[in-house]
C-alpha cells in the first residue's frame, strides 16, 4: 500500500469500522490521508511523518519542524513536535497550534493530555483537571 493512498485510505477505513473507537493510529492515518487527498498537506507528508518514528528525537524534531513549515495544517506533526520540545511555552503553543487546525480524536486526546500537564506543572491544577474531566466524558 505504499504510495497507494487511496488503497490504504480504504484499508484505514475498513479498520477504523471494525474498531470504531481506535486501533493504534488508525484515526490519525485515516485524519492524514484526508488532509492530503484534500490538499491541506502535501502528497506522501503521512508517509514522510511515520518514517520520522525511527530517527532520534533530535533529527525528528529537525524533520518535523521542516514539515510543518511546509504544510502548517499538520495536526499530527505538531503533536508529535510538542512531545519533543524543551519548555513549557514552547509547548503549549505547539499543542494550540494542533489543536487549531481540527485534529482527529488520537491527536485531540493526546493533546489535551500533554495540555493538562503542563498547565498542572505551571500550578494551573483547575484548569487541568477541567480539560481531563471534559476529555474523560467524551465518547
Amino acid at each position: 500500500m505504499i504510495g497507494d493512498d487511496a488503497r490504504a485510505e480504504e484499508k484505514y477505513n475498513e479498520v477504523d469500522k471494525l474498531a470504531p473507537r481506535g486501533y493504534f493510529t488508525t484515526k490519525t492515518a485515516l485524519d492524514c490521508l484526508r488532509r492530503e487527498r484534500k490538499g491541506e498537506i502535501g502528497p506522501g507528508a503521512y508517509k514522510m511523518f511515520v518514517l520520522l518514528e525511527s530517527r532520534s528525537p533530535s533529527q525528528k524534531k529537525e524533520a518535523l519542524n521542516a514539515l510543518l513549515k511546509k504544510w502548517p495544517r499538520f495536526p499530527a506533526a505538531w503533536k508529535e513536535l510538542s512531545t519533543l520540545l524543551d519548555d513549557d511555552v514552547s509547548r503549549l503553543a505547539a499543542i494550540e497550534r494542533g489543536l487549531a487546525y481540527d485534529p482527529d480524536g488520537e491527536s485531540r486526546g493526546i493533546l489535551l493530555l500533554n495540555k493538562a500537564l503542563v498547565l498542572d506543572r505551571q500550578g494551573k491544577k483547575h484548569e487541568a483537571v477541567a480539560i481531563l474531566g471534559t476529555l474523560s466524558l467524551d465518547p
